[in-house]
């Protein structure tokens, strides 16, 4: 019978803890000024967020809210609110009005960890239950009334760079993360993502296709979408590398692959037209991308594997709960991975009364 993950195999700061410990020195995330992150290093920051997150007078549970772009402060507190047992919720940076509005409220958070440039767009918004923010960058912009402020660079940061005590482990089937969908077939839901939830992900796109700690992957999409948050789970769980950047643009996207030396990308959507539709270039080739999962896949798929010298895969699956995730070799047509799911037991020993989550 098969063994329900522990939490050495799935919880983020368990695998975080392990990774900073057997691997130290290794090399885990790079941004895009350059700078480069060890294990250790990250784990100390994540640790130190971890603390400071606590320190905003959250408890073990509490949902906290997060609004910011691409870049260290969007892993380190993520990483840091995983850490303290708490559910993190990352909110589209293109909100505004109701729709942000109904978002912060649905989530019921207290605290906000919230890029200056972002804040401003609080304003006149009813947010009944939200007590606080925490600004991330420079600046003094306007804050609703009623909130207390404090800089991330205060709360978050020069903390104790060690395990934050937290009262009982965070377990497989705890929520990390409430994600918002994209939206796609009507206004964004709030999604339930436990631990054990993208330890599966990983598996299925990151185990089947033969990522490994050799590895470093582009995140060019939105860390509060799952093109860019999933990414960066795996690659701690595989001991590869990350490269962090602000965002996809057509006309930087080969050139962060070569400044970042990233062997692996995922190419949504439209992101994949975009770079098919460039004239052709002798340097169409000129990178180390290896492997690239295109979602949907271009009608020309095969001409575009060959032109940019990238094997391809694809995935089929959902923020929800990626029921049947498999994955499909376009150029030889082989299923490389399924990944199929359970019911949770209840807490009195009989399935059906929790959330489905993966086996």
């Amino acid at each position: 019978m098969a063994r329900f993950p522990s939490r050495s195999d799935c919880v983020l700061g368990d695998i975080l803890a392990a990774r900073a410990a057997a691997m130290p020195d290794r090399v885990y995330a790079v941004f895009d000024d350059g700078e480069e992150w060890t294990f250790r290093e990250t784990a100390e920051r994540c640790w130190a967020a971890a603390a400071g997150l606590q320190g905003l007078g959250l408890q073990r549970g509490e949902p906290l809210l997060a609004w910011l772009p691409n870049g260290r402060e969007a892993l380190t507190v993520w990483y840091g609110a995983a850490l303290a047992g708490l559910v993190y919720t990352p909110l589209n940076t293109a909100w505004k009005g109701q729709m942000l509005e109904e978002g912060v409220n649905l989530i019921g958070a207290r605290v906000i960890v919230c890029h200056a440039a972002l804040v401003e767009r609080l304003l006149g918004l009813d947010l009944p239950r939200l007590e606080e923010i925490a600004i991330v960058g420079d600046g003094a912009p306007a804050v609703p009334p009623g909130l207390r402020v404090s800089r991330w660079a205060d709360a978050g940061e020069g903390r104790s760079p060690a395990p934050p005590p937290v009262a009982d482990p965070v377990e497989p089937w705890e929520d990390q993360m409430v994600m918002f969908t994209s939206g796609t077939t009507g206004a964004s839901k709030a999604v339930r993502r436990p631990h054990v939830l993208y330890q599966k992900m990983a598996e299925a796109t990151f185990d089947n296709v033969g990522v490994t700690a050799d590895d470093r992957f582009l995140v060019c999409a939105p860390m509060f979408h799952g093109g860019g948050d999933v990414p960066c789970y795996a690659a701690l769980r595989t001991g590869a590398s990350i490269a962090i950047v602000s965002g996809f643009r057509t006309q930087d996207f080969w050139k962060d692959c070569r400044r970042h030396a990233c062997t692996v990308a995922w190419i949504h959507s439209a992101m994949a037209l975009f770079l098919w539709q460039q004239p052709p270039s002798p340097g169409d080739r000129d990178h180390p991308l290896r492997l690239a999962m295109q979602a949907p896949l271009l009608p020309d798929m095969q001409a575009f594997a060959e032109r940019f010298g990238v094997r391809l895969y694809t995935v089929y699956g959902m923020t929800e709960m990626p029921c049947v995730f498999s994955l499909l070799d376009p150029v030889d047509h082989r299923t490389l991975g399924c990944t199929t799911w359970r019911r949770l037991p209840a807490s009195g020993g009989t399935a059906g009364s929790t959330p489905a989550t993966c086996w």
